[in-house]
């Protein structure tokens, strides 16, 4: 990722131990959410311990925990015009031997008549305006829980 003038690089690090008797195929997201516009990031890149095992992107169960968590809002599929667009990028986490991992997300300054379909978390940001969470997700898609980190 390429800083440019006006641009915001945020760096974090997410670490859990290991659970016990973890679910085969149990996988995490981290996800960065703007509280104030309520949008992702654009782009987000991450390594890890297990640096196969992390992938930036999203699926179906961010709109499973937006459903199950308001605080959670805008990190699921955007319905705009009749049709859905994505609505940035996560953390994907495919192994709970993966931590600890360390991402990097670069906000840039809005651009005017951006179309809502492309809208994502834009710079100026305090770290004080991002919310970090860490969701669990089975085998099969289904959340199991989701916790704020930052908030």
């Amino acid at each position: 990722m390429v800083a440019g003038d006006g641009d915001q690089i945020f760096l974090g690090r997410v670490t859990w131990n290991r659970p016990p008797d973890p679910q085969k195929g149990s996988s995490f997201h981290i996800v960065v959410l703007d509280k104030r516009s309520h949008l992702m990031p654009s782009c987000i890149a991450a390594t890890s311990a297990r640096p196969d095992k992390v992938v930036a992107g999203a699926d179906g169960s961010l709109d499973i925990a937006e459903k199950r968590y308001p605080w959670l809002r805008g990190i699921g599929l955007r319905k705009i015009n009749g049709s859905f667009s994505n609505p940035g990028c996560a953390v994907s986490v495919r192994s709970v031997d993966a931590s600890p991992v360390t991402f990097q997300t670069v906000l840039r300054p809005a651009r005017p008549g951006t179309p809502p379909e492309h809208m994502v978390a834009t710079a100026p940001a305090a770290v004080e305006d991002l919310l970090i969470a860490l969701i669990s997700v089975g085998p099969d898609g289904q959340v199991y829980w989701a916790q704020r980190l930052l908030h």
